[in-house]
C-alpha cells in the first residue's frame, strides 16, 4: 500500500496543476512499482494513497514540487528502483508545466499494512 506525499509551493504550483497531478499519480505509481512476481507486491491504482500539503513558512531548502513515495521493499522492486523512479519522473513531467522544478524520491522499507 504505497503512500505518496506531494508537497508544493502554492505560489509555484497552482490548484489546477495539483489536481491534474493527483489524478494520474495512482495510475503512474501503481504501474511503476507493481511487482508481478510477488503476490503482496501487486498494485492497482486503488492501492495508492496520495496526501497533499502546501508546506509552511518554516520549510527550508524545498523545491516547487516534491513527491515522496513510501512503498514496501521487495527484492524485484529494489533491483531496478532507479528505472521505476525514472518512469514516475517522466510521467510527472508530462503533466506539469516545464517551469516547475522538483523531485521524486522513492523510499523502500519493510512494512506492514492492515485495515479496520
Amino acid at each position: 500500500m504505497p503512500l505518496v506525499i506531494v508537497n508544493r509551493k502554492e505560489g509555484d504550483v497552482n490548484d489546477a496543476v495539483l489536481r491534474d497531478l493527483v489524478k494520474v499519480l495512482p495510475v503512474v505509481v501503481a504501474s511503476a512499482l507493481d511487482v508481478p512476481e510477488e503476490p503482496e507486491g501487486r498494485l492497482s491504482p486503488s492501492d495508492i494513497k496520495v496526501w497533499t500539503d502546501s508546506g509552511s513558512e518554516f520549510d527550508v531548502n524545498t523545491k516547487s514540487l516534491e513527491i515522496v513515495i513510501w512503498a514496501t521493499e521487495f527484492p524485484d522492486r529494489k533491483a531496478d528502483l532507479d528505472k521505476r523512479r525514472e518512469h514516475i519522473v517522466r510521467c510527472v513531467k508530462s503533466v506539469i508545466p516545464t517551469k516547475i522544478h522538483g523531485f521524486v524520491w522513492v523510499l523502500l522499507q519493510p512494512a506492514s499494512f492492515g485495515e479496520f
